[in-house]
């Protein structure tokens, strides 16, 4: 959870403790390394250990104690801990998207009963829903075009987030959400539409734009309801 909401990023150090690599080998002797595997099939099995100072590991049993729970229990824990490390992450939380925080957080907890292939679809389909939202464009001119690095979330807070938002999408009509390939967008308004949100290019942040706007009046449905909409919109006309 720690990782997931502050964006930390591990050192080999970490990656070695907390089990995300299985050897290390200093950067001046990769190339040696590689010269040897490549002439003579042999791979150095020794087992080196990245001598580096981690915050992780130093505030370990903190980020265990209040990375858990809701998210607002967690942002309360850090804005009252009297801990330098807490209230430094606490700082750097403040600027993040507070919908972005929740998410993950949801997201986080979601998986725990998913397998790996469900928890690739779920993030597959919340990274469609992601980039529709203002929150989206407004991240990327802060930091990539305008680069002001003051981006105006929202909702501002995450007191202010709409807790509804955050259930499980998928078919408005009969909540399928199986599989993300039977879903599709549905115009609200036939006569609004310009094209299919599938028919934008994602080549430029001009294109991601013009798709988010046709998005917004759009509904998910899948394939089935979309079909049985689209003929009874027919019928009645």
């Amino acid at each position: 959870m720690f990782l997931g909401l502050t964006g930390k990023t591990c050192n080999a150090r970490d990656m070695m403790e907390l089990g995300l690599a299985t050897h290390y080998l200093p950067s001046e002797w990769i190339l040696k390394a590689k010269k040897e595997y490549i002439e003579n099939g042999n791979i150095n099995t020794s087992s080196y250990y990245p001598e580096m100072p981690s915050d992780i590991l130093k505030n370990e049993n903190f980020i265990e104690d209040v990375f858990q729970g809701p998210l607002e229990e967690i942002i309360n824990k850090l804005k009252n801990s009297k801990n330098e490390f807490g209230q430094k992450i606490y700082s750097h939380l403040l600027t993040r998207c507070p919908m972005s925080l929740a998410v993950t957080t949801k997201l986080i907890e979601l998986g725990k009963s998913k397998t790996l292939r469900e928890c690739l679809s779920i993030e597959y389909q919340l990274s469609q829903h992601m980039a529709y939202r203002d929150d989206f464009n407004n991240g990327v001119n802060s930091v990539l075009i305008s680069k002001n690095y003051n981006p105006q979330w929202k909702p501002s807070t995450i007191i202010e987030i709409n807790n509804d938002k955050l259930k499980a999408g998928g078919c408005k009509h009969c909540e399928y959400n199986d599989n993300p390939y039977a879903l599709q967008y549905h115009h609200l308004d036939p006569t609004k539409k310009i094209k299919n949100v599938s028919g934008y290019y994602r080549t430029s942040f001009n294109q991601l734009r013009k798709m988010r706007e046709e998005a917004k009046g759009c509904i998910v449905l899948c394939a089935n309801c979309h079909l049985i909409e689209e003929q009874r919109i027919r019928d009645e006309n």
